[in-house]
């Protein structure tokens, strides 16, 4: 368990990296998602599924965070792994490096598959909101 717990920390600080540097929706969803996941945010109409819909979402979510925001992804225990799947939960931290974005804290449950590009996330439901 020890080895997925780093692959999937090596997941996250790739992403974060991503955000920092100015990554936009597209590229930060490659690096997290699975192309097929499904993802469903407190006070969503409905999940979405596919990169197609899920980029979109992802893309109103960056926005609020403002230009090159600090995301902090924290793996929270208890993490199952059945090889090649995981289940997680995580807390998300967003700090905005300018005036025009939004802090917030994210609780996130991620299932996990890995695959080709490694570990990705396959379905995910998170809740949260501005602090």
């Amino acid at each position: 368990m020890k080895d997925i717990k780093r692959e999937l920390e090596q997941v996250f600080r790739a992403a974060e990296a991503a955000l920092a540097r100015g990554a936009d929706a597209k590229e930060f969803c490659a690096l997290l998602y699975d192309p097929q996941a499904v993802v469903v945010g407190e006070g969503w109409q409905s999940a979405v599924r596919g990169m197609s819909a899920l980029v979109p979402e992802v893309a109103v979510l960056m926005k609020e965070w403002g230009v090159f925001p600090k995301v902090v992804f924290t793996l929270v225990d208890p993490m199952i792994t059945v090889p090649p799947v995981a289940t997680t939960f995580v807390d998300v931290k967003v700090a905005p490096n300018d005036s025009g974005g939004q802090g917030g804290q994210y609780r996130v449950m991620y299932a996990w598959k890995q695959g080709e590009a490694g570990w990705r996330v396959a379905m995910e439901m998170f809740g949260g909101g501005v602090f």
